[in-house]
């Protein structure tokens, strides 16, 4: 009979007789989805067992068609004996017969997880034919699965199997639910048949009744997997295993999972982004050809210290310590491994090991002031970069080291390092470095600026060569070939990588555009976009929202989110300070609170960086003279009171060169002022500071400026008081530091003019403005799209 549906009206299974097409309607219905009289070669059987008289029937039953093993079985595995003991049929009376029974169908018990009507009869998934997520399950409930099973091993932390799982023996009393050994039953999906039956290894296992019986193994050998695998397989199995590669699937994919090795066992490889977190354990679990260029890396650093005579290989002496040491590692921007031995300098102690630790470098006010002098003059610029910089510092204090891991001198392991020179990781490593560079190039005919320690000149008959030092990265400025001769001299006396035309200091990129010079930190920015997961953030249009003044947080410290919030601000205060003048007030303004942030601050400070997404391509562009390059000129402005807390004012001074932001400042007054032209003149006379520094600056690269610069400020009363030494009642009890413009003015260096709060680009620096105005004083600033 074949099932039509359900009859409207009438609660109960409508059918059809395959013998006289007639329609029958039942309330109660016994399914058999094994079979299907439809099914090409199948012969009808003449009744089905809901038929099957009372007292028997003959031996040759609706099962005749079918042999002894083809027999279907839902909760049993098909035993090795040959005949299996049937259950009554519900409808006999329960007597047995002497005579030879038909074979009969075991009592289905529901297994756990599958459903059954109110009927009784069990919901059967339909068998989906070349599916790639498995014949027998649907999609969602192999999901499912997957996801309880890593849930349940991440709960327990067990690391997961990589054997197949076995198929357990159920109990043959048919009692529900699973085996309490296994917690689920394996999936039936069609796996690559094993080469040999009789490679199976068969395990016997003893059952609820006592009987012993056996099972096979579903675990395929290596031989066989290495058949199937290399195609030496024949017949049928390789026609399996190609039809598998051919759906592909969870099922191809479980298969060569399973069968895969990993690189390192039960350990995992370290982080490929951040290397310097690295020790020298994670380098010895990596692969072996990444393995030999960091040891080979590692082989050039001990190379470079016995080429210096930076130790000697002796005893440690008796009541002296030693300082620990450690591998750095890092990779360039140009792709080069570099590996460091460097000292924990941390347990150093005072008065013993170090004195003095104060080392100068440049500013990077003095290199973007140098850079848009470049720009103006055309000078041409060349860059070394100094190898083992540190290793040059010769050492006054006796210090004992380990020696470091995977390079122990072989039969004399106890030995330890006696240091003669320095090392990356000593507190006065940095000093001692700078003290033989200045010496170095003092021999060289260079002199130090007092203006900047950083930056040296040296000056003849022929012109004149400036030397910019940020630590080991040295670029060189002026005519062509004297630059040449003296970095020349340089590179005879120190060990160094001659890099040209300099790309990138201080993570500043450098791009040449005729007379101009951009300056940028792409590169970084896009690491710190990647690092706090906004590379895909929406962009905003300023730094901060008009109007916002972050608040002052008295409750609890929370330490995780004050060490993610300093981390953000502190990435922003880098750009900030090299090429961002636009985020000052606000990366400024935010970092007053990393003491004790909340949550609303650190998402302001986010904030800033959707702004920067949106701006990441953005320059420092200095002009040259066929261009519109200026000379030295500077903004100043204040918000009076801006602070609700102390009712301090706001300052934001600006200094152009070339048309370029050369100086910008954005900070909170130390004293509170009592009127606005008050809180003016005190950042008037701050800026008239800055200014009178790169005049200084200038003089003594000898280019002294022979005119006053101008200072532009938009307050009338601010103006006349720094111009008239005048002692009035309003003004009489501001800070004698303050009046210094005077001075300023009086001398003819600095001269003051007054421009409407609506131009004053310094304006930027001072409160948190619209889209407009924002972005009209942006472009005062130097910053170009590229």
């Amino acid at each position: 009979m074949i099932f039509l549906g359900f009859p409207k009206g009438v609660k109960g299974y409508q059918f059809m007789r395959c013998s006289n097409n007639s329609v029958h309607i039942g309330t109660k219905a016994m399914f058999d989805e094994t079979l299907f009289p439809k099914a090409q070669g199948f012969t009808l059987p003449r009744y089905t067992s809901v038929h099957l008289p009372k007292n028997g029937r003959d031996s040759k039953d609706e099962y005749s068609e079918f042999s002894e093993e083809e027999l279907p079985s839902r909760n049993t595995r098909r035993s090795s004996t040959p005949h299996h003991k049937r259950a009554p049929s519900p409808l006999s009376d329960g007597s047995e017969s002497d005579d030879e029974e038909p074979p009969r169908r075991p009592a289905e018990v529901p297994r756990q997880g599958e459903r059954t009507t109110r009927s009784g009869r069990q919901v059967k998934v339909p068998t989906r034919s070349g599916n790639v997520y498995g014949e027998t399950k649907a999609p969602t409930d192999i999901i499912r699965e997957n996801a309880s099973e890593k849930s349940f091993r991440k709960t327990i932390g067990e690391s997961p199997t990589r054997k197949s799982p076995r198929v357990l023996q159920k109990s043959t009393k048919g009692d529900p639910g699973p085996s309490s050994a296994a917690h689920r039953e394996p999936s039936k999906e069609r796996v690559p048949p094993p080469a040999s039956q009789a490679k199976r290894e068969k395990k016997k296992r003893i059952n609820t009744d006592g009987e012993e019986s056996t099972e096979t193994d579903d675990v395929t050998s290596e031989e066989e997997v290495d058949s199937l695998l290399t195609g030496n397989q024949k017949g049928k199995d390789k026609a399996s295993l190609a039809e598998l590669c051919q759906d592909g699937g969870v099922g191809f994919f479980d298969y060569l999972l399973a069968q895969a090795v990993p690189l390192v066992e039960d350990e995992k490889l370290p982080n490929t982004k951040s290397p310097r977190d690295w020790t020298f354990r994670d380098i010895q679990r990596m692969p072996e050809s990444e393995q030999r260029e960091w040891k080979l890396a590692m082989a050039e650093e001990i190379d470079a210290l016995k080429s210096r005579k930076v130790f000697e290989l002796v005893e440690l002496p008796h009541g002296r310590r030693t300082i620990r040491g450690r591998w750095v590692f890092d990779v360039k921007s140009d792709g080069r491994k570099r590996a460091r031995y460097v000292a924990k300098g941390f347990s150093q102690v005072e008065g013993i090991d170090f004195e003095a630790l104060f080392s100068p470098v440049v500013r990077y006010e003095s290199v973007r002031f140098i850079f848009a002098l470049a720009a103006l003059f055309g000078w041409y610029m060349t860059a070394v970069d100094v190898k083992t910089a540190f290793l040059y510092g010769k050492l006054d204090e006796e210090i004992y080291m380990d020696q470091p891991k995977g390079f122990h001198v072989k039969g004399q392991e106890r030995k330890v390092y006696r240091l003669h020179r320095a090392i990356y990781g000593l507190k006065q490593a940095a000093r001692a470095w700078w003290l033989e560079l200045e010496k170095s190039v003092r021999k060289l005919g260079f002199i130090r600026l007092h203006s900047d320690s950083g930056i040296f000149l040296y000056r003849d008959h022929k012109g004149v060569v400036i030397m910019v030092a940020y630590v080991d990265d040295i670029i060189f400025f002026g005519l062509k070939s004297l630059c040449d001769q003296k970095k020349k001299e340089f590179m005879a006396t120190w060990e160094c990588r001659d890099l040209g035309t300099p790309t990138e200091f201080l993570s500043m990129t450098i791009q040449y555009d005729g007379d101009k010079i951009q300056l940028d930190q792409t590169k970084y920015l896009e690491k710190v976009l990647e690092r706090f997961g906004m590379t895909n953030a929406k962009p905003a249009r300023t730094p901060m929202v008009e109007g916002y003044y972050p608040e002052k947080h008295e409750g609890p410290n929370n330490a995780v989110l004050t060490r993610k919030y300093q981390s953000v601000i502190g990435s922003l205060l880098y750009l900030m300070l090299g090429t961002r003048p636009d985020i000052a007030y606000a990366v400024t303004k935010m970092a007053q609170h990393c003491a004790n942030p909340t949550e609303e601050h650190l998402q302001k400070a986010l904030y800033i960086m959707k702004y920067l997404a949106g701006t990441r391509k953005y320059t420092l562009v200095f002009e040259g003279r066929k261009g519109m390059g200026q000379g030295l000129e500077s903004y100043t402005d204040s918000d009076y009171a801006q602070d609700p807390t102390h009712r301090l004012s706001q300052t934001g001074n600006l200094v152009l060169l070339a048309s370029g932001a050369v100086s910008w400042k954005s900070y909170t007054q130390k004293s509170i002022a009592t009127s606005s032209t008050e809180a003016e003149y005190m950042a008037l006379s701050d800026c008239a500071k800055q200014i009178i520094w790169l005049r200084i600056l200038l003089k003594e690269l000898g280019m002294p400026m022979k005119v006053s610069t101008p200072i532009y400020v938009d307050n009338q009363g601010a103006i006349f008081n720094a111009s008239n030494p005048v002692q009035e009642r309003r003004t009489k009890h501001i800070d004698v530091r303050y009046h210094l413009i005077r001075q300023y003015v009086e001398n003819d260096e600095v001269s003051l003019f007054y421009i409407p709060t609506d131009q004053n680009p310094a304006d930027i620096f001072t409160k948190p403005l619209g889209r407009v105005k924002f972005e009209l004083f942006r472009k005062s600033l130097g910053l170009v799209f590229h």
